[in-house]
């Protein structure tokens, strides 16, 4: 997978200490990903249709500290939002999650809002996308949509 914008990688301690906080091993794809790419804006965006939707993926998260799309901010804000055992490893452009689950390291992809700056989850469902971070981005497509042209 290309990366547009790609976020400086963590050490091996920085790892550490989030898998601490989190309370779990990261799936080792996830965990190798990470090392080598640390996060960031994908080129390929959209995933093929889901469950009769389809569905972008805008950023990945990163421990980077860079606001918004810090892995471990993101985990803070989660709590309670997302089933236990999982956590938020990207974004949509309308701020839907990526969710990695942490046993299985299948992809979930779940709706959400946001409401008065705290965000809440529209739909309880998470809908699987992949059954691993590997073939969930295996599966990302580049959005060649020309979003200028004139409807036919």
């Amino acid at each position: 997978m290309k990366l547009v914008l790609e976020r400086k990688p963590p050490t091996e301690e920085q790892l550490r200490q989030y898998e601490s906080e989190i309370g779990a091993k990261l799936p080792l794809d996830y965990r190798s990903w990470l090392l080598a790419h640390g996060g960031g804006r994908p080129v390929e965006t959209l995933l093929p249709e889901v469950q009769g939707e389809r569905f972008d993926v805008s950023e990945f998260f990163s421990l980077s500290h860079v606001p918004g799309v810090d892995l471990s901010e993101r985990f803070q804000e989660s709590v309670g939002l997302i089933p236990k055992g999982k956590i938020p490893i990207g974004m949509s452009l309308g701020n839907d999650l990526v969710v990695l689950d942490l046993l299985s390291g299948s992809v979930s992809y779940l709706p959400v809002q946001s409401y008065l700056g705290k965000p809440f989850v529209e739909r309880c469902d998470l809908i699987f996308c992949a059954e691993s971070f590997a073939l969930f981005c295996a599966s990302l497509e580049e959005d060649t949509t020309n979003y200028s042209a004139e409807p036919e």
